[in-house]
């Protein structure tokens, strides 16, 4: 079973809550996301709540392997009671054709940020650093911060695309200079990192969760720290060269742990440890 988020013990998922990550729920103790009403009224929690106390244990029992998309998602699953001898890590993978023959950052024209338009998806950070940096900013999603988003972004260069399909994503990355994921949950590991990567982009990411992993720790920034990302967003802007090595460094960490041959052996190892313990 591949876990993507914390669903198993986080009736939202994200293990998140009044902006800080949240670990109050643990194993089939749920009681905190109904008292807290993380769902939002009465009837929504409780349901959550008694569902995932219910059926935790027996999914538990009947799960020969879990995997997780990287080492700090596991960790966090551990924390929240996953029996760690049965957890493997294995990153997400994108296929070999979405792979760029080579980075086209140095010509890019703007920042991007693509993803939920959510207060912990950590886009308020990114129009900040706009707005300080003078660099334009690309913002590709929808959700519900939009509309505030759109007040701060109110005399910043800034520009909001909306949802865009896979294939306007793809050709947004392609004129794009750099990629901003400053999120402020533990996010186990965003394809809108890897994807980026994937497209010769270099990536800016948060320090939280398991965003480090894909990106390398010379490319995180603290999420609530604006300056230090305007101040970082401005030299890559300003000196093309660097960009186009920071993209092909990023690329080729894409090309050795996201590619499909990759994740196909280490699938194959999960299902080997699997049939063992049957």
């Amino acid at each position: 079973m591949h876990m993507h988020n914390y669903r198993l013990f986080c009736a939202v998922a994200i293990s998140y809550r009044a902006g800080a990550p949240c670990m109050r729920c643990h194993g089939r103790n749920t009681l905190p996301g109904l008292v807290l009403r993380c769902r939002g009224g009465l009837a929504e929690p409780a349901v959550y709540a008694a569902a995932l106390a219910l059926h935790q244990g027996r999914l538990l029992e009947l799960v020969d392997r879990f995997v997780a998309p990287s080492r700090a998602a596991a960790e966090h699953l551990e924390c929240f009671g996953m029996p760690p001898e049965r957890l493997d890590v294995l990153h997400n993978f994108v296929p070999a054709d979405e792979l760029a023959p080579e980075s086209t950052a140095h010509s890019g024209q703007y920042a991007l940020f693509a993803g939920r338009l959510a207060e912990e998806k950590g886009a308020d950070t990114a129009i900040e650093a706009s707005r300080r940096s003078g660099v334009p900013l690309v913002i590709a999603g929808d959700g519900p911060d939009e509309a505030r988003l759109r007040r701060l972004g109110r005399g910043a260069p800034v520009e909001f695309a909306g949802r865009l399909s896979a294939s306007e994503l793809a050709r947004a990355r392609g004129r794009a200079a750099l990629a901003l994921l400053p999120s402020r949950w533990d996010e186990p590991c965003p394809y809108a990192a890897i994807e980026a990567m994937a497209a010769g982009l270099p990536v800016l990411a948060s320090s939280m969760g398991g965003l480090p992993e894909p990106v390398g720790p010379e490319n995180v920034l603290d999420p609530r720290e604006p300056q230090a990302w305007a101040d970082t967003i401005s030299e890559l802007w300003s000196d093309s060269e660097r960009r186009r090595e920071r993209g092909e460094q990023a690329l080729s960490r894409a090309r050795d742990l996201f590619g499909p041959d990759r994740f196909y052996s280490g699938l194959m190892d999960v299902y080997s440890r699997a049939g063992a313990r049957a």
